[in-house]
């Protein structure tokens, strides 16, 4: 279909979001082979570039989460309902993603790609088939009350390695060593902001904060829509 390259790009990254929790680990991830790809289908360098910062925007939406787990930890909200909450909108957020690709190539007589072969699909999914049930098995394990967001994220490392090691034997020590040390840097940049945030929270709940701001909120309206969008302007000021 016109502008199919592009959709696939926001299908991956709806994938991605489902393995890694994060918008930067999605976009990296699936820019360094997608954006080539684009541009050597002929789409525009600045198309390509924004169909992946955009749909990489899914990555803390749709379960498992980053944000999700640290929001969770921080204020005491259950981490699996978090997840819950994000998958309606991430799925919504990516079906509005592939129609506007879509309407946009087509708009500018974009040629279409390769023809679709099923034989092709077939066998890239045998091949892929393995990898794309982490997903289910992260998300599979907390629904059913088997394993804690922290546990399952260790049967998902568990898995990665095992598929890594054993089933496709591309990981070496070397590629360990050098994930271990990418996940330490990447967890100590994450727990001094977490460290602080459990100050100011500590310090918000003490001054009762929260019912503050309600009772601010409140005395200007009382509509249930109002409210959320001036919840949403103070997020975003915050932001």
């Amino acid at each position: 279909i016109t502008g199919g390259l592009a959709n696939v790009s926001v299908v991956v990254n709806m994938i991605m979001a489902g393995m890694s929790g994060s918008s930067v680990a999605d976009a990296a991830a699936t820019g360094t082979i997608l954006i080539p790809a684009m541009k050597k289908a002929k789409y525009p360098a600045g198309m390509a570039a924004s169909v992946i910062a955009a749909s990489a925007t899914i990555g803390p939406i749709i379960p498992p989460s980053i944000p999700f787990v640290l929001i969770g930890s921080m204020t005491g909200v259950s981490i699996g309902r978090l997840f819950l909450g994000g998958a309606v909108p991430g799925f919504f957020m990516g079906l509005m993603l592939l129609i506007t690709t879509y309407l946009i190539a087509r708009k500018r007589n974009m040629a279409k790609d390769s023809k679709f072969e099923g034989k092709e699909l077939l066998l890239s999914a045998r091949d892929a088939v393995l990898c794309l049930l982490m997903p289910i098995v992260v998300l599979g394990t907390m629904v059913l009350g088997i394993a804690t967001p922290t546990e399952a994220a260790g049967i998902a490392v568990a898995y990665a390695l095992f598929l890594g090691g054993i089933i496709y034997r591309e990981f070496t020590w070397s590629s360990l060593k050098e994930a271990l040390r990418n996940s330490a840097v990447t967890t100590a940049s994450i727990t001094f902001p977490i460290a602080g945030a459990s100050v100011l929270g500590w310090v918000a709940t003490s001054e009762q904060v929260g019912p503050k701001l309600a009772q601010l909120f409140l005395s200007i309206t009382d509509n249930p829509l109002l409210i959320m969008f001036m919840i949403n302007i103070l997020i975003l000021l915050l932001g």
